[in-house]
């Protein structure tokens, strides 16, 4: 059962990393989570720093940023990685010297240049011929999406990406309940408290369904007693503040 446990409404001029690094310690804070599934919109250098301190794995979708264009092109992510250290290339050579300029978040891979001048895929290989090697030059973050985008391919990791689908399911709930996806209401504490209250209908229906599968008895009694309850409550207020009733 999925439930919603934090709803946000901003202007669609916020960008969504900046939202996430806004709510994520809120939300660690009332809820524990340790991994989060998202799209690549919410991936960004400080929404991932924000969940680096929160203890909160991101696991994102996709991947920003540029895609191989040619279907034999090589890309960083054709590397083998340890951290930000390049294991080996594409062909399994490994280089012959790697420098990192951690003031700048800089890496600097030599490969050595008899391995890479007979190498066939040469031509498709992001290195660069210098003088006496062959090298390649990267940054703190592109190891990091390199190695996002070979998170991609594994199963382990598509199984919770998979889990995400099931936000559009709950985006087309809210978009029902509003004429055409609009409010008739204006005002940001307005639309927000509108947001809510939806919200809190989606989850009560939830709950509803999950009880009703698994306890239908049960939850048939609850629903005709709350119902009752509420009968009751109304028919004795209109009592209470009927033109018969009055205080000594």
């Amino acid at each position: 059962m999925q439930l919603l446990t934090d709803v946000s409404t901003h202007q669609n001029i916020v960008a969504d990393d900046t939202i996430l690094a806004q709510r994520l310690p809120d939300i660690e804070k009332r809820t524990g989570v340790e991994e989060m599934v998202v799209d690549a919109n919410y991936t960004g250098e400080d929404s991932e720093k924000v969940c680096q301190e929160q203890g909160v794995t991101i696991i994102p979708t996709e991947v920003k940023g540029r895609k191989v264009s040619e279907e034999n092109e090589l890309s960083l992510t054709d590397f083998r990685f340890d951290g930000n250290s390049i294991v080996s290339c594409p062909e399994g050579r490994s280089p012959i010297e790697q420098i990192h300029k951690p003031e700048r978040g800089r890496h600097i891979a030599r490969f050595a240049k008899e391995q890479c001048g007979s190498c066939p895929r040469l031509e498709n290989c992001p290195v660069r011929c210098r003088k006496r090697f062959y090298s390649l030059l990267f940054n703190d973050r592109q190891s990091l999406l390199a190695q996002r985008r070979q998170q991609l391919s594994k199963e382990d990791y598509r199984r919770k990406c998979r889990l995400r689908p099931a936000i559009e399911g709950t985006i087309s709930q809210f978009k029902r309940r509003l004429h055409n996806g609009k409010l008739r209401i204006r005002g940001r504490e307005k639309v927000r408290n509108s947001v809510i209250l939806m919200a809190i209908g989606i989850n009560f229906g939830r709950l509803w369904a999950y009880f009703l599968q698994n306890d239908p008895a049960l939850t048939l009694f609850l629903t005709f007693a709350v119902l009752l309850l509420a009968f009751l409550a109304k028919s004795l207020a209109e009592k209470l503040t009927g033109p018969d009733f009055g205080v000594a």
